[in-house]
Formats: structure tokens, sequence, C-alpha cells
């Protein structure tokens, strides 16, 4: 096994310090990114630039170590004085696929519980995961995390439709995140998308280590191929995301399942006027794309709800109720399913279908169920250039 250290990009000057005396605090985390068949990327966020330390092994007894040297970064807290934060990010390397292992890290005198994680199933397998935005950290959060640990099976990974936080260039908001969530990622790897509430802050950046430039990306789990998209003002026009998009399908069209997430829903039966007008430019824009790819689905947030809306092939799922204010639903003609309640969507890929189970977080009760059929892999042509 060995590892490489992953430095999150900087926020203004880097300032390389001595640790600070006294007792050292991980104020966030440990938490888990960017997993697959062999690695896995822990994450923390501590007071003291000592060194980076994780302990791991296939089981409690550890038996390795990675230690990795870190330079504290400069973070603004919005509303008060800028402070000085140590964001860590050590990437565990040559792991075996689809095994339990366990960890903990280690930063000058502060020790974690030890806690296991799964690296990615191999292609053919059969997994879930599950899909949920629009946190923004309340009791109605607090249900969400609960129900997602009651699952059976355990999901594999995490992905979040934006707006984790109310105000993210807020420090403190971000505290009032891991508070709730932490139970969760610290075993199962989440993959956020921004939001408008993230307000592009830089403590996003610095908190998540995510692929690519971590605005638009993609991975691989098993089957599935997930691509996340910015649908902010000036980034859901943009000429590059698109280019990016249309190369990523092209160069994934073989894949069993492909999904994608982005924040702002381009169909909706909110029932609020402006939200249907507003993104009528991701109608345009990338909805023909999903069309012609035969995509799976694609998750969005930002309306307080669970939607199900069904648009020319493609399924449009809004996971909004994560724990902010429910927006109440007019369903309408694309409409199969909509609820103004606090929810999870679950999604279980097996070999021939997914399926699609959207479940209320206080009782449990399920929702909506559908399945959508493994996609038509025949390789397509392509007209040479």
């Amino acid at each position: 096994m060995r590892a490489t250290a992953l430095l999150a990009s900087a926020m203004g000057a880097a300032l390389c310090l001595s640790s600070a005396a006294g007792a050292v605090t991980i104020e966030k985390g440990p938490y888990l990114q960017s997993f697959d068949t062999t690695a896995v990327t822990v994450c923390w966020v501590s007071d003291s630039d000592a060194p980076s330390i994780v302990d791991y092994g296939p089981s409690e007894r550890l038996g390795e170590t990675i230690e990795v040297e870190i330079g504290r970064r400069r973070l603004w807290n919005a509303g008060g004085p800028s402070e000085l934060k140590a964001f860590h990010q050590v990437r565990i390397e040559g792991l075996a696929p689809d095994t339990r292992y366990h960890y903990r890290v280690r930063n000058g005198d502060a020790v974690s519980e030890i806690r296991p994680f799964r690296t990615a199933p191999r292609p053919g397998s059969s997994f879930s995961f599950v899909a949920y935005g629009d946190t923004r950290p309340t009791d109605n959060h607090r249900d969400v995390v609960d129900r997602v640990l009651r699952l059976d099976p355990e999901p594999r990974f995490i992905l979040h439709t934006g707006d984790m936080v109310s105000n993210g260039q807020r420090w403190p908001d971000w505290q009032g995140y891991f508070d709730w969530e932490g139970v969760l990622i610290d075993h199962i790897p989440i993959y956020p998308v921004l939001g408008n509430h993230e307000k592009n802050a830089d403590a996003y950046f610095q908190l998540f280590a995510l692929p690519g430039n971590e605005r638009w990306y993609s991975f691989d789990v098993g089957d599935a191929h997930i691509i996340t998209l910015d649908s902010n003002w000036g980034q859901r026009g943009s000429d590059a995301q698109r280019a990016w998009l249309i190369q990523d399908l092209r160069a994934n069209y073989d894949k069993p399942y492909i999904f994608v997430q982005f924040h702002h829903p381009p169909f909706t039966c909110a029932n609020q006027f402006h939200r249907r007008i507003s993104y009528l430019d991701i109608v345009r824009d990338w909805a023909p794309l999903f069309e012609a790819a035969e995509i799976t689905a694609v998750f969005n947030g930002h309306d307080h709800d669970y939607q199900h809306n069904r648009v020319n092939g493609v399924n449009y799922v809004v996971a909004g109720g994560g724990g902010a204010s429910i927006y109440d639903v007019r369903p309408r003609e694309f409409t199969v399913h909509a609820a103004p309640v606090y929810h999870v969507v679950q999604v279980d890929i097996g070999p021939g279908e997914a399926t699609f189970t959207a479940i209320k977080a206080d009782d449990g009760a399920v929702i909506e169920r559908f399945t959508a059929p493994r996609r038509d892999t025949t390789p397509m042509e392509y007209e040479a250039n």
C-alpha cells in the first residue's frame, strides 16, 4: 500500500507556521472523498499545521501509517477577522477492491476514533447509493442523516445536490453541516455540487477534495458513471463546461448507467411561478444532450421537496428535501410523482435495472419506487471531424 498527500488549493497566501501551543483540535472530520476500487482520500480540518497522519488497515488493529507535511492556509470568516486553519487531505492508494478497511487520523496530540470505510465495487457488482440536498443544517437534516444510517444495504456513496449550508461564506455554517453530517461522511464518501447558497465560497474548495476542477467533474463506481455540473449563474452557460460535458458523454457512452447531478432543476412542479421559468436556459442548453445520450437520471435540488418528472425519456429527480423549509408542489403534465416532504432517494444498481426509492426521512415510508433499465451500450458511431 502507498499514499500521496493532496493539499487543498490556496485561498490566498499559504502561511507555513509552527504548530500552535497546547492541545490540537480536529474541528471537522475526518471525512471521506474521491474513492475508487483501490484508493480513498481522507480529509479533516484542524487548528494545527502539524503533520497529517493516517493509520489504517484491514481491521481495527490498523497496522499501516502515512505521515505527510502540510502548511496552514488562510480562510476568511465572513463578518469577522480572518482565521488560520489546516486543511488535511491524504490519499490512501494500493487498496483491494470492494474491501472493508479501518482508519483513524492523528494531528499533533489529537487522535480521532477508528472508523470503517469500504473501497468501490468492481464493474458488474450490485450496490446502492443515496441522493439528497438542501440540508442547511436543521433538525430535519438530522432526520435525513438518521434515515440514511438505517438503510440496508448501506449506501456506497452520497450525492449531495447542493445548498449544504445557508451561507458558504460564513465559516460557522460549515461547522453546523459537519456536526450533523459527520456521522455519515466519516465512513461513506460524499460528492457534492455547488448550490447557490454555497456562494462560490473558497471554503467549499478547501473543504472538499473532488475530481477535475471540482466545479464539474465525473467519476465511476461499478457500472455507474456520475457527472456533476455547476448550474449557477456564470457557470451553467459556460462554453467550457458544455464542451466538457459533451466530451464526457461521448467518452462514457458505453457505461450501463449514467447519472447527472446539478443544483437547479430544469423541470419542476414547485408551486412557485418564478422557479418554473428561471432555468429555461438549462432546458435549452443541457436537456437535449441528456436526451441524446439516453441518461439514466438527472438529480437536482433547489426546490425543497421530492419530484419525479419524466421528459423525453429522461428521469429528472428533485431530491431537495434534505432539511431546509419545505416547498409545496403543483404537478404538471410531465410529473410522475411529487410530495412536499423531507426525504432521501436510494438508488440500487443491479445487473438489468436501477431501482429508485424515495423514502420519507421521519418514518421511513416509501414515497415512490420506480426503475430505469440498463442502458443500451451498443457502440455508437461517430462522424469524423
